[in-house]
């Protein structure tokens, strides 16, 4: 479809054989080369690296949602804000006809649960054969993932698909089954930014902190970008360019303040004190920022240097570590797999499903009068604010060796 393009790609091939390089390295190989890659066939799309999902569900309501791309094709894509159909768990994607599906054509299909029975690649295909202009999967919890391709069967697979958080898909859910229509758009994003920062605390002092930070499309404050963040801690973050009030240079600042007005509702910004006039003028963006500061009082406007707070141009790790909760009473639903999403962070949150959505979140409390004494875990349901069980490890550290 571009034949400049195109020849680079041919020429990149030729230089590799399977030995040098591995299947999901060339994918990203070709990513990256397409990263700005604008106006073939007179349509304006980009690689999916740059590529995000914004929410139109009114006349002046949007938003920019956290979303990931696959690893599978089309690495270059856009789609115009298109009405979203979803499809629920009892419909198995892997067992319908490739054909034309009038309820889903030139749509794009909302999959709450993937189907275990092919891979992901299949189902975008078959959805694909029904008229489907696009795909948006469901995680299974509040991390996004980079789906692998089928590996098995070979599938053309012509149409975007990219994963979205799972409250944010059953949200979705919910208000269609209301009645209101829901738009997305698989827009491009400014190749000056980074589309997601990842904010990581790498002590635990401020883990209410941490995650994927999407940028915003059309969307400004102080003529500068801004991230946005709905937390698994079910917080709201934003990262921002504060005027400092015109006061001093200005600098990047992470608040809980939608209004963007609040110096109190600054959880943590950059320290540039130390820098010279050229040094703060190069933090282009927040990832930039050689030290961070924050706020561990919100009861004050006094930070702290903090060299603990990472904050980088890309997506957070995705951190392996579960753990299996089960009782032999009802712990409210609760029981089940918790994921832990920083390492350095003992809290772990309950993988969700489409005939399990409950929230919960098992966190360790350490005993802040007695250090020496240990501390508890915590049992919570998250959408309630109720603790359903505890463990006081001061209690029983004498009777048991935890």
């Amino acid at each position: 479809r571009n034949t400049r393009h195109s020849h680079v790609l041919i020429q990149l091939a030729a230089k590799f054989t399977p030995t040098t390089i591995t299947a999901k390295k060339m994918y990203h190989i070709l990513l990256i080369l397409l990263y700005n890659l604008h106006c073939i066939s007179g349509q304006e799309i980009c690689s999916a690296l740059q590529s995000y999902i914004r929410l139109d569900f009114g006349a002046v309501t949007s938003s920019t949602i956290l979303s990931t791309h696959v690893l599978f094709p089309p690495e270059a894509y856009y789609v115009p804000l298109t009405t979203i159909v979803p499809l629920t768990a009892s419909i198995d994607v892997c067992a319908l006809e490739p054909t034309t599906d009038a309820t889903i054509a030139d749509q794009i299909v909302l999959l709450m649960s993937p189907s275990s029975q092919c891979s992901v690649q299949q189902q975008v295909y078959i959805l694909q054969q029904r008229g489907a202009v696009a795909v948006i999967l469901s995680s299974p919890d509040e991390l996004v993932y980079n789906l692998p391709g089928a590996s098995s069967i070979i599938v053309n697979t012509t149409i975007p698909a990219r994963q979205i958080r799972n409250s944010v898909a059953a949200w979705i859910m919910l208000t269609i089954e209301s009645g209101d229509a829901i738009s997305a758009e698989f827009g491009c994003l400014d190749t000056t930014y980074p589309p997601v920062i990842c904010a990581l605390d790498l002590d635990g002092s401020v883990w209410y902190l941490d995650g994927d930070y999407q940028l915003q499309a059309n969307f400004t404050v102080n003529a500068h970008p801004v991230w946005y963040m709905k937390s698994i801690y079910l917080l709201n973050f934003y990262i921002f360019l504060h005027t400092a009030d015109n006061a001093d240079a200005w600098y990047w600042a992470i608040t809980a303040d939608p209004e963007f007005t609040s110096d109190r509702l600054v959880m943590a910004r950059c320290n540039h004190r130390n820098l010279t006039d050229i040094e703060k003028t190069n933090i282009s963006e927040p990832s930039l920022c050689p030290q961070w500061e924050v706020a561990f009082d919100m009861d004050s406007v006094a930070f702290t240097a903090y060299d603990d707070l990472s904050v980088s141009a890309a997506a957070c790790e995705v951190v392996d570590e579960y753990l299996c909760v089960q009782s032999q009473v009802s712990l409210s639903g609760l029981h089940g797999t918790y994921r832990q999403f920083n390492r350095n962070v003992p809290l772990w949150f309950r993988e969700l499903d489409d005939c399990d959505s409950t929230p919960g979140i098992l966190r360790y409390v350490q005993d802040t009068d007695n250090s020496d004494a240990g501390g508890g875990f915590t049992l919570l349901d998250s959408l309630d604010q109720w603790t359903v069980a505890e463990c006081d490890l001061n209690l029983t550290a004498d009777a048991f060796n935890y």
